[in-house]
């Protein structure tokens, strides 16, 4: 930004936006906009050069875009996504049938330390380091322990009972890692 203000977080992907978050908190992203992932409010068809602020009075610690879409967790814990939704990537328990240009919030009332966005997936840590996931499901990837055959449109808990220190969601996989340090993966891994 040219206003000289000063940026404590930033995240980008090859193909997706790049975004921040000043020290204010309030989130920028500039970039490809294509199905929203900028969160301005618009109709996602353009690129923008520069830092568009994305739409809300959001306070954003941490952010996290993938190909598809982009997601924060605010200051007080709560999930925010926006961008590509048609199969449940933004988390807000609607039925996933179109984009979201403007951050929603992530259904289940959960408090999120951190967020990993995978292509057409999202999951979360919530401070009790229990992973919560949604979206596309066809390889497994939201790890929930059925088939892999059907989107969610929320948040479902990992199945297994671990909690994770760590998450870090893939093309169509994600993989955490526990407190003790074991690796685990779920999805076309």
């Amino acid at each position: 930004r040219s206003d000289g203000s000063t940026w404590r977080a930033r995240t980008a992907t090859s193909t997706s936006p790049t975004c921040g978050v000043d020290t204010a908190g309030k989130a920028w992203c500039w970039g490809s906009d294509g199905n929203g992932k900028l969160g301005d409010g618009d109709d996602g068809q353009e690129r923008e050069p520069s830092p568009v602020a994305v739409a809300g009075e959001h306070r954003f610690s941490t952010l996290t875009a993938s190909n598809m879409h982009t997601c924060g967790v605010d200051t007080t814990g709560k999930a925010w996504c926006w961008g590509w939704d048609t199969d449940g990537a933004a988390g807000d328990g609607d039925d996933g049938q179109g984009n979201e240009y403007s951050p929603v919030a992530v259904a289940g009332g959960h408090t999120f330390a951190a967020l990993t966005t995978g292509d057409l997936h999202t999951c979360g840590l919530d401070t009790a380091g229990v992973a919560w996931c949604w979206g596309y499901d066809g390889q497994g990837q939201v790890g929930d322990g059925d088939d892999g055959q059907g989107d969610e449109y929320s948040p479902v808990a990992v199945a297994g009972g671990h909690t994770f220190m760590s998450l870090t969601a893939g093309y169509r996989h994600t993989c955490g890692v526990d407190p003790a340090g074991a690796a685990w993966g779920w999805g076309a891994c």
